[in-house]
């Protein structure tokens, strides 16, 4: 089974509702022009619209557009991707108080009088909400032949982020809570950044030639790590492009990574399989970034393979096998070491599935030669030493993306590796090379 990150693309909604439906999210949108034909359409035979429309400012007229086309929104993305199709909403005029930074039409008293308005023409169906169950509803048949009438289609679902939301700082690295600061210049660039390389990338053509065998294994993977009460996933959800840049323990010094594109979800042998305005992609990467850039801080080479240890190499070769099968499980201790608290376990961390320990060594033994084989290095083990190094790989992951924005050429970040056209490889090659000896003084081990 794939193994998967749980970063979600947007903040997480109330977890103390069992909602039984994916939450409205105002930052799904429909695409243009066939997004306001619709909505156009719509608000013409709406009652709440005809009936108010003299007395009705341009201002409110606008909102209730907003609102309507959220709505449809969220409803053609569950009927797209999701089953059942069903959207979790607040129907009370304080269930969005609170909410700093989010939409003025986004209020309870809205959505409720449009989908009760809707629900009259026939073009939704609704679900009283009850104790730990929110209200819902979910679009039906007749709007959603009106909208293939109009063009609509799955390609017309779009996914925005506020500029407001580009840099977020959480609480703590295992909290979901964000807390406010207040821009500075420098994060107002980091924004800026975000904004240009979102605006270039929704623009072009993203797409995964996959067989059948392979959608099935990456949906069960995205059901597999879906919240428990959220209707389940029956396609991926390809239309979340936008970027973000997420700090941890209210500390800008530590995390800094980007999450956001789905592409950062979907497993390598998905990965592998996009085409980027048609074309196929290559994945560049760091190898072993962390611990490279450990050795690089302090002037030292780092070793050229630094997950393989001589010990489990002269016990494979004895046995007849292969070594590097048991690199996952040695990388994966070794991460442990960089990322754990002092007095932590590193050994004791969950190994993913590939990972294949060595036979007659305990993961304590594993530990133990790690530490030896990084000595020079090894009092940045269970230090917390993680966070301050995706800083630092973030911040090269920002400036790649930006140049080769500028330069008009597509990239997908994923942390410490990059796709790109194939034919665009030597190009992200250099540019990786450059930035990062620039900033450590050493050439990048890239694989």
């Amino acid at each position: 089974m794939f193994q998967e990150t749980k970063e979600d693309s947007f903040p997480p909604l109330p977890r103390y509702i069992n909602q039984n439906g994916v939450w409205l999210d105002e930052r799904v949108n429909l695409r243009e022009t066939e997004g306001s034909l619709l909505v156009a359409e719509i608000m013409q035979q709406l009652p709440l619209v005809k009936d108010r429309q003299r007395a009705m400012s341009e201002d409110n007229h606008h909102q209730m557009q907003c609102a309507l086309k959220a709505i449809l929104a969220n409803g053609l993305r569950c009927r797209y991707f999701r089953d059942p199709a069903v959207i979790a909403y607040f129907r009370k005029s304080d269930g969005y108080a609170g909410n700093d930074g989010r939409p003025t039409w986004l209020s309870g008293k809205v959505l409720s009088r449009i989908v009760d308005d809707l629900e009259g023409l026939g073009f939704v169906k609704s679900y009283a909400g009850s104790r730990g169950r929110s209200s819902r509803f979910e679009l039906t048949d007749t709007l959603a032949e009106m909208g293939k009438a109009y063009g609509i289609t799955e390609d017309s679902i779009t996914a925005d982020i506020r500029n407001d939301e580009l840099v977020r700082l959480r609480e703590t690295n295992a909290s979901s809570n964000y807390v406010d600061f207040k821009p500075t210049a420098e994060t107002k660039a980091w924004s800026q950044a975000l904004e240009a390389y979102n605006r270039f990338i929704v623009a072009q053509s993203l797409s995964v030639q996959l067989s059948s065998h392979l959608t099935e294994q990456w949906i069960d993977c995205l059901n597999l790590n879906k919240p428990r009460s959220s209707p389940g996933f029956t396609k991926p959800e390809m239309f979340q492009t936008a970027l973000y840049r997420q700090f941890n323990n209210t500390d800008f010094r530590q995390g800094g990574r980007l999450y956001g594109g789905w592409w950062i979800q979907a497993p390598k042998s998905v990965r592998e399989q996009i085409l980027i305005n048609g074309n196929p992609v290559v994945e560049l990467d760091y190898s072993g970034c962390h611990i490279s850039m450990l050795y690089h801080q302090r002037g030292l080479e780092c070793p050229d393979d630094p997950y393989a240890l001589s010990e489990v190499e002269e016990v494979a070769r004895k046995a007849g096998g292969d070594p590097r099968i048991y690199r996952s499980c040695i990388k994966q201790y070794t991460q442990g070491l960089i990322n754990g608290k002092k007095g932590g376990r590193p050994d004791r961390i969950e190994l993913s599935q590939e990972a294949t320990v060595p036979p007659g060594f305990k993961s304590t033994d594993l530990i133990a030669l790690i530490e030896r084989k990084h000595q020079p290095i090894s009092d940045s083990f269970r230090s917390n030493a993680g966070l301050v190094l995706q800083r630092e790989d973030s911040d090269i992951a920002l400036e790649i993306i930006s140049n080769l924005t500028n330069s008009g050429i597509p990239v997908l970040p994923i942390h410490d590796s990059f796709i790109v056209e194939a034919g665009r490889t030597g190009i992200l090659k250099e540019e990786m090379e450059r930035i990062y000896q620039r900033k450590f003084g050493f050439l990048p081990n890239i694989k």
